[in-house]
């Protein structure tokens, strides 16, 4: 076809991979999110501490743990929001 080795595995091979490989990939970025509370960038331990130190002062421990659950959350639901974009875009170039 007239193309290098690298455009044909850019056009051809990688759409065709990352079709089959992008749920994989989803799945093991939600238990990185999960496990290491975001790659270690956001720290589970470090809102926690944010949380338990809101609910001492204000004598709500309740609200305090919600707004961290629903940080962990919104990240969650974010990422996930990606990954079915990636999915769906990946679905019209690989799809056979």
């Amino acid at each position: 076809m007239g193309m290098s080795q690298f455009l044909t595995f850019k056009r051809i091979l990688l759409p065709q991979a990352m079709y089959f490989a992008l749920p994989g990939l989803g799945n093991i970025w939600m238990v990185l999110i999960k496990a290491t509370a975001l790659i270690s960038i956001i720290q589970l331990d470090e809102i926690m501490r944010m949380a338990k130190i809101a609910a001492n002062a204000t004598r709500e421990p309740f609200t305090a743990y919600f707004l961290a659950s629903l940080l962990f959350l919104g990240i969650t639901v974010v990422s996930m929001v990606i990954q079915h974009f990636l999915e769906k875009r990946s679905a019209k170039a690989g799809a056979y």
